[in-house]
């Protein structure tokens, strides 16, 4: 199976503002064939851009390349997040690939979300350089 981690830009949302992030997705297989990643964004969050190059397929999902043992993939993807969202998961991945040694097709689900704050409460939350969270910019592996 796939591990995956999911890195935000920011520490949180904040709930009375518009917000925008960046999410860095790294995508951990032994190997794998046919690998696409769809991402849909809930209702109020819009996926403005991905920072990466590739393809993508008639269903929208994005064409990566080949999993290769020992090189993980990292999406960046730049997301807006309306004024007045309510908060709960602001995407949802779905992750596809061909296992040839067993002639199966892997298929992971998850949703991401981060916590959804006031903007009076954000100086609570620390800042670093650029207001980058740290572990955006590398951090540990989660697994599924």
């Amino acid at each position: 199976m796939t591990d995956h981690e999911i890195l935000p830009s920011i520490p949180a949302v904040v709930a009375d503002s518009d917000s925008a992030l960046h999410l860095a997705v790294r995508l951990y297989a032994h190997t794998g064939r046919k690998v696409s990643l769809r991402c849909e964004s809930a209702p109020g969050v819009t996926i403005e851009d991905v920072l990466n190059e590739s393809d993508t397929l008639p269903n929208g999902a994005l064409k990566l390349p080949n999993f290769m043992e020992g090189k993980p993939q990292t999406i960046v993807l730049k997301l807006a997040v309306a004024n007045g969202f309510p908060g709960g998961p602001l995407i949802h991945f779905r992750l596809a690939y061909d296992i040839s040694e067993a002639a199966l097709r892997v298929v992971q689900h998850w949703t991401y979300e981060l916590p959804l704050i006031p903007q009076a409460r954000w100086s609570e939350f620390p800042v670093v350089s650029g207001g980058v969270n740290p572990r955006f910019l590398g951090g540990s592996k989660l697994g599924v």
